[in-house]
């Protein structure tokens, strides 16, 4: 079953993501009866693990022991007023889901198969006089991106009631028990195609053509007199010609007086 391993700082330690989300709904959402909020990161290891092994994680590369708590397959914080908690949608991206397999795996000192993954989230907790129906707001407009993201909102007892249970990891199941799609032989000549489906069907798709039409586009018209004055070939000049068009270049550079 996946193990869930809540990682958050201590009690005595600002929680300054927390104070900005209050200090979001209050200016955004204008909810003024947010007393507080906390927050937790998850992390869902689907695979089989030592408790020496969930113990060693948690107090390795998963928290920091100095300013950090941690649970093991329990409630990070006992008491509160609503929880919610925010996750990736199967077949989403986890980079930090994929950071933290990297890290189990070093810090473990073995390999792991494929399907071992690891999964991230973050958990809010919200202390104050704070109906459902804000709750969901909050979520909706704040807390998630219900394109990528899940959510689950729960009460404190509705949390308790679930908390130590077996939560599935969020991973995607292949539900095809055949492959959608069958290899095809492409390489088949008419003879085989002719016992496969008959003659006519083999001669009218396959059968090689003897003869063809090459069509081309024809150029726009033109006009006999139009091609005459672009294509005709000048005819030589006579003598006289030569002369006369001499004489009349050397008087067309003659300066007038």
């Amino acid at each position: 079953m996946p193990e869930r391993l809540y990682v958050g700082n201590k009690y005595q330690v600002r929680d300054a993501l927390g104070e900005k989300i209050r200090a979001k709904i209050i200016a955004d959402l204008e909810i003024g009866t947010v007393n507080s909020v906390r927050t937790a990161s998850v992390y869902v290891l689907n695979g089989s693990l030592f408790p020496a092994d969930l113990v060693a994680l948690a107090e390795g590369p998963l928290s920091d022991p100095i300013v950090q708590d941690y649970t093991i397959n329990k409630s990070f914080i006992e008491n509160f007023d609503w929880m919610v908690e925010v996750g990736f949608r199967p077949g989403v991206t986890d980079n930090v889901g994929r950071t933290a397999r990297e890290a189990v795996v070093i810090a473990l000192g073995r390999s792991f198969p494929e399907s071992f993954s690891v999964h991230t989230g973050t958990q809010y907790f919200f202390f104050g006089n704070i109906s459902k129906k804000q709750i969901e707001r909050i979520s909706d407009e704040i807390l998630a991106n219900t394109l990528i993201q899940t959510v689950k909102i729960f009460s404190k007892d509705e949390w308790f009631q679930v908390h130590t249970k077996d939560f599935p990891a969020p991973v995607v199941i292949d539900t095809h028990s055949a492959p959608l799609f069958r290899e095809v032989d492409l390489n088949v000549d008419d003879e085989a195609l002719t016992r496969r489906h008959g003659p006519s069907t083999a001669s009218t798709r396959f059968s090689t053509p003897t003869s063809f039409t090459l069509k081309t586009a024809r150029r726009p018209s033109t006009s006999r007199a139009c091609l005459k004055a672009t294509f005709r070939r000048p005819r030589p000049l006579s003598a006289s010609r030569r002369e006369g068009r001499t004489s009349a270049s050397r008087c067309s550079k003659t300066t007038p007086g």
